[in-house]
């Protein structure tokens, strides 16, 4: 009888257990995989802000767009090389911990012998009222498809001499690097035809980048004013409109001085929402033990607590006393350790393998040729840091494609996209 381990979820940590877990399994193990999505494409998600701003001054198609930053969520073909792996697009509604199944939108129900759940946070509206009806999130390929081409006709329809106002809610990497390379396109083809714009980019923290050391936050900082983006930092948004924003100083925040005194309207023409990520309220209908912010808790193996053949990794995994990054790297290491544990749960084996923290290289794009990146405790700014950071995108389509094809993808992105490095 074949034992069945089903992955939820076919982000990097899906993706990367699904190929880690068939490279353990031997031909002699009767081991079949289910890796499980409901979209068709598997999104390289760090190139998303090149997608909503590819193509604003030529015509490009949204397919051509697309292959620079996603592949079909089978890696196009490549876990048909793994005869135990079977890709299944689906929508999952539902878990059934102790009967061990999962039903589908369809109506469709998959049974299992173990599971690892790696299905990803939801984008945080933080209880903001018109977020959800007048704001874009900027999480999938079809997000960054809709942004492009909300921005395109706005681009493209206006007639009047008022400026374009594009508001960015969230100074993390997402906010900053999009707001980079937007006042950069945007500045670009404004030289081209008449047209006025204006990117203002909003947090509630102290600084831009809270994630990452000051040093870069006040790098990146000086950029985007370079760019002419207006930053207003410790600035809460309290509702969003039709075309505008109601924004609000956020009185725990000390700063040298406030950019916003009191409570005020921002126009808006486009509002994207990058405001962080929160749990999905269903994990925990599902049976499953989640921590005081909805998180599914797990041990260090990434095992979920008092679940033994069930596993959580990526935005979703809350383990006690570690802060786990939600970068894509991180991801993929965790879909490592997990297969791993699975696999060795599978052989009856009595020890797994534990999780260890790891300081990450980052590489921050912030408009053109100019980046901010980190490697080994070596710094790089400028033309250098957007050579590391296209090195990045280069290694990540070369981990999960084949050498040639990963390249193809890797260098169709750079072609379509570059109108906005220049």
């Amino acid at each position: 009888m074949r034992h069945r381990v089903v992955i939820l979820g076919a982000g990097f940590g899906g993706v990367s257990a699904a190929q880690h877990l068939s490279r353990h399994a031997r031909d002699k193990d009767a081991l079949e995989i289910v890796l499980v999505d409901q979209h068709r494409l598997h999104t390289y998600t760090p190139l998303l802000y090149e997608v909503v701003s590819g193509g604003l001054e030529h015509a490009v198609s949204n397919l051509d767009l697309s292959r620079g930053a996603s592949v079909s969520f089978d890696l196009d073909g490549v876990l048909q090389n793994h005869p135990n792996v079977r890709a299944c697009q689906e929508e999952v509604t539902a878990i059934h911990l102790q009967a061990k199944d999962v039903v589908f939108r369809s109506g469709k129900m998959l049974t299992f012998d173990q599971i690892i759940l790696a299905l990803g946070a939801s984008s945080n509206t933080l209880g903001v009222p018109g977020v959800e009806e007048h704001a874009l999130s900027l999480k999938h390929i079809h997000d960054a498809l809709g942004i492009h081409d909300a921005l395109h006709r706005l681009v493209h329809e206006r007639t009047d001499d008022e400026p374009l106002e594009l508001v960015i809610v969230g100074g993390g990497p997402t906010g900053v690097e999009l707001a980079a390379e937007l006042a950069t396109s945007l500045r670009s083809l404004s030289k081209k035809r008449s047209l006025a714009c204006s990117v203002t980019l909003v947090d509630a923290g102290s600084r831009i980048l809270s994630s990452l050391p000051e040093c870069v936050s006040r790098k990146a900082m000086q950029r985007l004013l370079a760019l002419s983006v207006r930053v207003l930092l410790g600035t809460l948004v309290k509702e969003v409109g039709v075309s505008w924003v109601l924004l609000s100083p956020n009185e725990r925040v000390s700063l040298p001085e406030n950019p916003i005194r009191r409570d005020a309207s921002h126009p808006a023409d486009l509002v994207i929402w990058t405001a962080g990520v929160c749990a999905n309220p269903a994990w925990a209908k599902w049976g499953l033990p989640v921590n005081e912010r909805g998180y599914v808790k797990t041990n260090d193996t990434f095992q979920v607590v008092g679940h033994g053949d069930v596993w959580a990794i990526g935005d979703m995994a809350a383990m006690e006393g570690v802060a786990l990054p939600k970068i894509a790297p991180e991801a993929i290491a965790q879909g490592s350790i997990a297969a791993q544990n699975v696999y060795r749960r599978f052989k009856r084996e009595a020890s797994f393998r534990h999780y260890k923290p790891k300081t990450w290289p980052f590489a921050i794009p912030l408009g053109g040729r100019h980046a901010i990146g980190s490697y080994a405790n070596v710094a790089v700014n400028g033309f250098l840091g957007y050579v590391f950071r296209k090195a990045v995108d280069l290694k990540y389509f070369l981990d999960v494609l084949r050498p040639l094809h990963a390249v193809r993808v890797w260098a169709h992105g750079a072609r379509i996209y570059s109108e906005n490095d220049l």
